[in-house]
């Protein structure tokens, strides 16, 4: 059997794969990471705007609690609990 990994052409033999001329890899971008449709893109789009308005909104909540005396209730101290349970969801 040969060596499990010869340093000068990449070969793989354990995993009976080669990236001779970089050709595995070619054929693996262009089969996986080229195939980028509008649909994931609006997906991803409409993540990161949930992600920055969830945080930035319980995190502005949780600030002003903190920060102003007249605003440390026992309501408000809910209200912050709430806001820092769905920062933790959120960063999750």
């Amino acid at each position: 059997m040969e060596e499990l990994f010869e340093l000068g052409n990449f070969n793989f033999t354990a995993f009976n794969f080669s990236l001779d001329n970089n050709l595995f890899l070619d054929k693996w971008i262009q089969g996986h990471i080229l195939k980028i449709s509008m649909e994931h893109v609006a997906l991803v789009v409409l993540y990161v705007l949930l992600f920055l308005a969830g945080f930035l909104g319980n995190g502005l909540i949780v600030v002003i609690i903190l920060c102003r005396r007249r605003f440390r209730t026992v309501i408000n101290f809910f209200l912050c609990n709430l806001a820092l349970a769905d920062l933790a969801g959120i960063i999750l």
